[in-house]
C-alpha cells in the first residue's frame, strides 16, 4: 500500500494539482518535481497529439504527465504484477486510457523493433543499480518516429551513455542525483 512518501503530484495540465500514488519498491525512483517540470518545460512544445513511452513505467508519473498536457496517447511498460495493477488503479482515479502492459522491457523492444509503431516522445528511465541504459538505447532508436525525442535518466555521477549514431543530445540537466538528458536525431531539425 502506497503511504504519504509514495505520491507524486501532476504539475501541470488538465490533472494539475492530482496525487498519483505508488507502491514501495526498492527500485522504484520516480523523477522528483523539479526534474519533471524541467523535463515537461523541454517537452512543452512537442507533446499536444504525441504518441509516448515510457519504457520502465514505475509510478507512472511520467506517462500520466503527458497525459495530463495534451499527449494522444501513452503505454506503460512495467515488468512487475503489483506495479502493473497499481498503474491500472491510478488510471481509473485520474480516468486517463493508456495502454498499460506487464512486460520486460528488453524482451518488449525485441518484439517492437519490428512492429511499424514510432513512439513521437519516450522516456527511458530505468533502474539504476539495473545499468540498462548502454543495452537497450540503440533498440530504443529504432522505435522512435522521425522527429521523436528520448528522455534518458541516470545516476549524476554514473557513466553516461553513449549515443548511436546520428542522435545527439539537445538539452542536459542534473536533479538531484540524477542526470537528465533530452535527445533527437541528428537530422530532425531538417
Amino acid at each position: 500500500m502506497a503511504n504519504a512518501r509514495n505520491t507524486v503530484r501532476i504539475i501541470g495540465g488538465k490533472w494539475r494539482g492530482r496525487k498519483v500514488t505508488f507502491g514501495s519498491f526498492e527500485d522504484l525512483r520516480p523523477t522528483g518535481d523539479r526534474g519533471r517540470e524541467t523535463l515537461f518545460n523541454w517537452l512543452d512544445p512537442f507533446l499536444p497529439e504525441s504518441h509516448c513511452l515510457d519504457l520502465f513505467a514505475g509510478s507512472g508519473c511520467l506517462a500520466f504527465e503527458a497525459l495530463s498536457r495534451g499527449a494522444a496517447s501513452a503505454t506503460m511498460i512495467d515488468v512487475r504484477s503489483a506495479v502493473v495493477a497499481h498503474l491500472n488503479e491510478q488510471a481509473t482515479t485520474l480516468t486517463a486510457t493508456p495502454i498499460i502492459l506487464r512486460a520486460d522491457a528488453r524482451n518488449w523492444l525485441r518484439r517492437a523493433q519490428s512492429a511499424t509503431r514510432r513512439y513521437d516522445v519516450i522516456f527511458l528511465d530505468p533502474p539504476f543499480a539495473a545499468n540498462y541504459l548502454a543495452s537497450i538505447l540503440p533498440a530504443v532508436c529504432t522505435i522512435t518516429a522521425p522527429r521523436g525525442l528520448i528522455y534518458i535518466e541516470h545516476p549524476q555521477h554514473g557513466d553516461t551513455p553513449l549515443l548511436p549514431d546520428g542522435w545527439i543530445r539537445v538539452r542536459e540537466a542534473v536533479s538531484g542525483a540524477a542526470h537528465l538528458a533530452l535527445i533527437s536525431r541528428t537530422d530532425a531539425s531538417s
